[in-house]
């Protein structure tokens, strides 16, 4: 895989590239097919998801195991995990930074 991947792109922007994407020197027609099949996906989870109490509040914490890997500085999936929640700390600052950084997020 070459170059950037995204894997999530907020409808909002797809919205607003639809809207402008000939300003922005693009080709408007894929913008625009783009958000069209968005919002019928998320009409389509809309109607086969119940909306409960549950579903509106944020996630409440949990204790799920902490993972840390390395992409090599690459947009690319399927990378080397390289600390784990019961590690001992690795040699490299900024993986227990990371590894601490997560466990610091989950007990707020």
């Amino acid at each position: 895989m070459s170059g950037p991947t995204c894997f999530y792109v907020p409808d909002h922007l797809i919205d607003h590239l639809a809207r402008n994407a000939r300003q922005l020197g693009l080709d408007p027609d894929p913008a625009r097919r783009t958000a069209i099949a968005s919002r019928s996906l998320r009409g389509r989870r809309q109607l086969h998801s119940g909306t409960t109490l549950d579903t509106l509040l944020p996630p409440r914490p949990a204790d799920g195991e902490r993972q840390i890997f390395d992409d090599q500085h690459q947009w690319v999936t399927g990378v080397k995990m390289i600390r784990d929640e019961d590690d001992r700390p690795a040699a490299a600052a900024n993986v227990n930074a990371a590894h601490d950084g997560l466990g610091a997020t989950r007990a707020r």
